[in-house]
C-alpha cells in the first residue's frame, strides 16, 4: 500500500517539476530553525512552525492557506502563550508570474492583547487590497474544554479567517531522522531508526492563522500555477518606554521564511540558516550551498536535480496547480493533488522529501498520520490539547 501511495507522491513531485516551467533538519519541518543568531528561537511568536496551501476539497473555486508559528506549545503554557505578537506581520507571499519574486502579498497583523478572556483583533489585507478585521478566539489554560471557535466570514471579500491556537499538525519523528542524517555523513545508510515510529509533534500545540479565499485574489499571469511561502517580519527598531510600554518604528525586516518543508533546517549550513530566514523565498544565492549538502550526504544527480527545480530554480514556493481538484476528508486526500501540488495536513511530507534525498527508494517513518483528526471543514486543524483534568494521565509519546 505504502509503495503504491509513495509511486504516485514521487510521480506528483515529477509533474510538478515540470509545472515550475509553465508556458507564460526535515527534523521538525520549520519548527525552531534558527542559525548562529538564533533569531528565530529568541522570538517564538515569529516563528514559522509550518504552512499548508490546498484547494477546499468542499469548494474547488476557494484557497485554503494555514500559517502555524510559535511552536511546542504544552497546554499548562496555553494562555501565557496563546497570543499573536502586535509587532510581527504574518505574511503569505504569493507568485503568479512563473519567475522567483513574490508578486502579491496576504498580511495580517494583531492588535495588542488586552486579557486573557479578551481576543485580540486581527487586521487582514488580501492581496487585492481589500482589507477587513476580525477576532481571535481566546485561549484557555485551564484543564476544561477547548473554547468555542470564532470563524469570521467577510462578505465584501468573500473569505473567510480564523485565527488561535490548535493542535501541531505536523507529524514526523525528528530524533530518528536526527540519527539517520548523522549515519549518511559518514556513509552509512542505516534506515533502522525510523522504526521508532513516534511523532515528536504529539501533544503539543501552535498558533494558527487559517484563510479561505477566491482563487481570483491569487491568480495571474502564470495563470493556474500559483506559488506561495510563508514569513514574518518585525520592525527594524523597537524602543522601550518609561511607562513599560513598547514602541515599534522603522522599515520591515523578515525573520523567518518557509516553503518546500525540510530546505532550511536539512539542506543549509547551520551559518546560512538566519540569511535564508532573511532572505527567502527567493534563495536562488543559496542554490550551491544546497547542493553541496546533498551530495554531502549521498544523493546522486537525479535526485538533487529534481530538488534544486523544486526549491531553487524558482524560489522556494510550495507551487500548486489550481485547476488540480482536491477532494476528500480533512482537507482532501486524493493522490492526484498530493504534494508538491500544494501542501494538505494529510500530505506525509517528509516521507516523499526523504525518499527523495534517499535517491528515490522509499523510506518511510513509520508515522503515517497525525495524532489528532484533522477537520472536513474550515478550519481544518484540530482544536488544542488542553491541561489534564484530575486523574488523566498523559499518554503521548515522543
Amino acid at each position: 500500500m505504502f509503495a503504491r501511495k509513495a509511486a504516485l507522491l514521487i510521480a506528483t513531485l515529477l509533474v510538478s517539476i515540470l509545472l515550475l516551467t509553465p508556458p507564460p533538519s526535515i527534523d521538525a519541518a520549520d519548527h525552531l530553525d534558527g542559525g548562529k543568531d538564533i533569531s528565530t528561537q529568541a522570538q517564538p511568536f515569529a516563528d514559522i512552525s509550518d504552512f499548508w496551501v490546498f484547494l477546499d476539497p468542499n469548494d474547488n473555486e476557494r484557497l485554503e492557506l494555514i500559517m502555524a508559528v510559535n511552536p511546542f506549545i504544552i497546554p499548562s503554557e496555553n494562555e501565557s502563550r496563546g497570543l499573536f505578537d502586535p509587532a510581527v506581520v504574518y505574511r503569505f507571499n504569493i507568485e503568479n508570474t512563473g519567475d522567483a519574486k513574490p508578486d502579491k502579498f496576504l498580511d495580517i497583523t494583531f492588535s495588542k492583547q488586552t486579557g486573557r478572556d479578551t481576543p485580540q483583533t486581527a487586521t487582514v489585507k488580501l492581496p487585492s487590497g481589500r482589507t477587513f478585521t476580525a477576532p481571535t478566539t481566546i485561549a484557555l489554560g485551564e484543564p476544561v474544554n477547548p473554547p468555542n471557535r470564532v470563524n469570521t466570514v467577510n462578505p465584501g471579500s468573500n473569505t473567510k479567517f480564523f485565527a488561535g491556537l490548535a493542535d501541531d499538525p505536523f507529524f514526523f519523528d525528528v530524533p530518528a531522522e536526527v540519527q539517520f542524517r548523522r549515519a549518511l555523513l559518514v556513509g552509512s545508510r542505516d534506515t533502522s531508526f525510523f522504526s521508532r515510529a513516534r511523532d515528536t509533534f504529539a501533544g503539543y500545540n501552535v498558533m494558527t492563522i487559517v484563510l479561505s479565499i477566491p482563487l481570483s485574489e491569487v491568480k495571474g499571469p502564470a495563470g493556474n500555477i500559483v506559488g506561495v511561502s510563508a514569513s514574518t517580519l518585525i520592525p527594524k527598531k523597537a524602543i522601550r518606554n518609561t511607562d513599560g510600554t513598547i514602541s515599534y518604528k522603522g522599515s520591515l525586516v523578515q525573520v523567518d521564511s518557509a516553503g518546500i518543508p525540510v530546505v532550511n533546517v536539512v539542506l543549509l549550513d547551520f551559518n546560512l540558516k538566519d540569511r535564508y530566514n532573511i532572505i527567502g523565498p527567493d534563495v536562488s544565492a543559496l542554490g550551491q550551498n544546497v547542493i553541496g549538502s546533498l551530495r554531502s550526504i549521498g544523493t546522486d544527480e537525479t535526485s538533487i536535480n529534481l530538488l534544486k527545480g523544486l526549491i531553487v530554480d524558482k524560489g522556494d514556493y510550495i507551487r500548486i496547480d489550481l485547476s488540480k481538484p482536491n477532494t476528500g476528508p480533512e482537507g482532501g486526500n486524493n493522490a492526484e493533488a498530493a504534494f508538491p501540488n500544494g501542501r494538505r495536513l494529510l500530505d506525509d511530507v517528509t516521507d516523499v522529501v526523504v525518499s527523495l534525498i534517499n535517491n528515490r527508494n522509499e523510506l518511510p517513518d513509520g508515522i503515517q498520520a497525525n495524532d489528532k483528526k484533522f477537520l472536513n471543514v474550515f478550519p481544518w486543524v484540530a482544536q488544542p490539547f488542553m491541561p489534564l483534568k484530575t486523574g488523566e494521565q498523559d499518554t503521548t509519546q515522543n
